[in-house]
């Protein structure tokens, strides 16, 4: 077994952690009016205000817009640099096409 992990007397030790999703102001922003809408629709339902109940809807529409926007202005999470003796194969590739 090649590919065993290194053990130390705290456990195995791990490759470094790359990836950096979700750590941005645009995931943030995005989530953020998303729950925002949640909680509007949730109120709605609660005091039976239904035209708030279906704005909360269109609130929880805009968040994920809103995100992609912040995201394609630069506050999105960095894509990890890739070099060129790393393998090119990522997690999602081991798993076969979808």
């Amino acid at each position: 077994m090649a590919d065993q992990q290194q053990q130390t007397e705290r456990g195995p030790v791990l490759p470094p952690h790359t990836e950096d999703h979700g750590h941005s102001l645009a995931a943030w922003v995005g989530v953020s009016i998303v729950a925002l809408g949640a909680l509007i629709s949730c109120l709605a339902t609660v005091f039976t205000i239904w035209p708030a109940f279906w704005a909360g809807f269109v609130v929880m529409a805009i968040g994920p817009a809103v995100g992609k926007f912040l995201a394609s202005k630069g506050h999105g999470a960095s894509k990890p640099e890739q070099s060129s003796d790393a393998p090119h194969d990522t997690p999602h590739d081991l798993h076969g096409p979808r």
